[in-house]
């Protein structure tokens, strides 16, 4: 997965093959032309080669990738229960108003 995003907050150097890239302006005009609300942001640009060389790690070392992604399982279903990410939301919303 990209070492960049959201999917930060399940995915680590522990549990995931993670690609680097770099952050970059949106200029592809095609794309803007059917999705203009996206003009002005940005978007990560993978690395190629590093992905191509995450995923021949992959197929070459099956075991530790399996590995791998049971502590990603183990890691989301401990981490991300109802309960934990209710506490989460509470805990941001009280920062928000000011009750911490």
């Amino acid at each position: 997965g990209p070492s960049w995003g959201g999917n930060r907050e399940f995915m680590n150097p522990d549990n995931s093959v993670l690609v680097d890239g770099n952050v970059i302006p949106i200029e592809n005009q095609n794309f803007l032309r059917l999705q203009p609300q996206y003009s002005g942001q940005r978007w990560f640009d993978i690395d190629e080669v590093q992905l191509a060389k995450g995923m021949r790690w992959v197929y070459e070392n099956q075991d530790k990738a399996n590995d791998m992604a049971l502590k990603a399982s183990e890691d989301i279903r401990k981490n991300f229960t109802w309960e934990s990410t209710a506490v989460k939301i509470f805990k941001r919303l009280s920062e928000i108003s000011g009750e911490n």
